[in-house]
C-alpha cells in the first residue's frame, strides 16, 4: 500500500488506499499498530485534513470500517463518526488539528464491548465525499491536488437539487467571475422533470445579494449550519417557461419572498417589481 506524503516530500509511516468499501467510495487510512505499523496515523490523518481544507472542500464524512467493528455493527451508518450528532465533519481553516482530535474521541467511544475499558485502538476509517473522485483521492494524498480542477468540477451543471446545493455551498467562498450559465439548461425526465443547474450562477447570486433579500431587502431569516446567511434562489422566468439558468434570471430571496413568488396571488407584479428593482433581469426581460 502506498503511504501519505508531506509537503516537503517526507513519507510517513502511515498507509491508505482508494477503493469502494460497502458501495461507497473514499480513501482509507490503515490503522495503527501492532508494534510501530502506521505509527504516523494521526500525523497522516492532520495532513488529510489540512489538504481537504485548503483546497476548498467544506466537510468530509468519516467511517469506522475496522473488521470487528463491521462485524459487530453491520449498518454503515452505525459506524459513522458524529460531532454533535452530525455525519457531515465541517473542515473550518486552523481547526483541523481539532477536528482530527475529536474523530479520534469518537473513534474511542465506538467499541464492540461497549463495557471494556481502554479506547478503540482499531482505527481503519474512510474518509468520503460525494465531491472528492479516487484520483482526487490520490493526489489529496500525495499533495499533487489541483484546486483549479475542483473549481471546475463544482461548475459543472447538475439535475440533483441536493448536489447543487452541495456545489454551490463550495463555490460561494471561492472568488467567481460573472459566470455565463445556460440559456437553455438540460433537461432529464424522472417522475417529473428536472433541470441541470449552474452551481457557480446560484453561487454568484448570493454572493451578491450578501445576506439580504434582493425583494424586500430584508436579512436573511437565520444563518445555515455552515455559517452562511439562509436565503433561497429564484428564477424570475421559470425554467419550465423557457427561462435561462443565468445570472440574468436569478435572484435570491428570503423563504417568505420566495413562497410568495410562487404562490401569491400577486406574483406576475412581483415578477415585474424584482425586474424594476435588479438591473441585472433586464437583460433576460428584454430578450
Amino acid at each position: 500500500m502506498p503511504n501519505v506524503i508531506t509537503s516537503s516530500g517526507l513519507q510517513l509511516n502511515a498507509t491508505y488506499s482508494v477503493e469502494e468499501f460497502q458501495s461507497i467510495p473514499g480513501l482509507i487510512l490503515e490503522s495503527w499498530g501492532p508494534s510501530t505499523r502506521n505509527a504516523d496515523y494521526n500525523k497522516a490523518l492532520d495532513v488529510l485534513l489540512e489538504r481537504l481544507q485548503a483546497a476548498g472542500f467544506l466537510s468530509i464524512s468519516v467511517n469506522i470500517i475496522s473488521r470487528d467493528l463491521v462485524r459487530a455493527f453491520p449498518d454503515f451508518s452505525d459506524r459513522a463518526i458524529k460531532i454533535d450528532g452530525e455525519e457531515i465533519l465541517l473542515l473550518e481553516a486552523g481547526h483541523t488539528e481539532e477536528l482530527r482530535t475529536a474523530i479520534g474521541a469518537q473513534q474511542a467511544r465506538l467499541k464492540v464491548n461497549p463495557d471494556s475499558k481502554g479506547g478503540n485502538r482499531t482505527k481503519r476509517i474512510l474518509l468520503h465525499s460525494s465531491l472528492i473522485s479516487p484520483q482526487d483521492w490520490i493526489q489529496i494524498s500525495t499533495g499533487s491536488f489541483n484546486s483549479a480542477q475542483l473549481l471546475k468540477q463544482l461548475q459543472e451543471p447538475t439535475a440533483d437539487n441536493a448536489e447543487l446545493e452541495v456545489r454551490a455551498t463550495a463555490l460561494i467562498r471561492s472568488m467567481l467571475e460573472v459566470p455565463p450559465g445556460r440559456a437553455k439548461p438540460a433537461s432529464t425526465t424522472a417522475t417529473s422533470t428536472v433541470y441541470a443547474r449552474d452551481p457557480a450562477v446560484k453561487a454568484w447570486v448570493l454572493q451578491r445579494a450578501d445576506g439580504c433579500c434582493e425583494l424586500c431587502d430584508c436579512s436573511a431569516p437565520f444563518l445555515r449550519e455552515d455559517g452562511l446567511p439562509y436565503l433561497e434562489v429564484h428564477h424570475v422566468k421559470p425554467l419550465a417557461e423557457g427561462g435561462s439558468d443565468r445570472i440574468s434570471n436569478t435572484i435570491a430571496l428570503c423563504p417568505n419572498c420566495h413562497r410568495r413568488m410562487h404562490h401569491g396571488q400577486s406574483k406576475l407584479d412581483l415578477r415585474e417589481e424584482a425586474v424594476r428593482k435588479i438591473p441585472r433581469l433586464l437583460q433576460e426581460s428584454s430578450s
